[in-house]
């Protein structure tokens, strides 16, 4: 679960996608600024084992960039999943970010939900 807080995390466009997202970071990647969370509501909570809860974030974000890598770089910083096991049903959770949004200036939002792999 992403947590709310003003720690600065970086901002990052994954260039190849070579390596499933548990290896994600053997992949190259290009930093492009920065972003820190500034809010978070639950959108809809877990209703079947399998399923994380869906939670809707504001971010802040700087960056130079145009609004396109932005977007791509937060689908990418956002989504992911740390499981490398070799077999299926290990129950290892994957989310990914969808509907990212220019609020204002600075501010996006974004939508993270997931999954167990069960």
């Amino acid at each position: 679960m992403i947590r709310t807080n003003r720690q600065l995390c970086n901002l990052s466009v994954r260039l190849t996608h070579r390596y499933v997202m548990g290896a994600s970071d053997m992949d190259e990647w290009q930093d492009i600024g920065a972003y820190s969370f500034l809010s978070r509501r639950l959108i809809k909570e877990a209703a079947e084992y399998d399923e994380l809860d869906t939670w809707a974030y504001t971010v802040r974000v700087d960056s130079k960039a145009s609004p396109e890598q932005i977007e791509q770089a937060l689908r990418s910083s956002l989504s992911g999943g740390g499981c490398t096991h070799a077999h299926d049903c290990c129950g290892c959770p994957t989310w990914h970010a969808s509907d990212i949004k220019h609020i204002k200036r600075r501010e996006w939002s974004v939508t993270v939900g997931g999954y167990r792999n069960l």
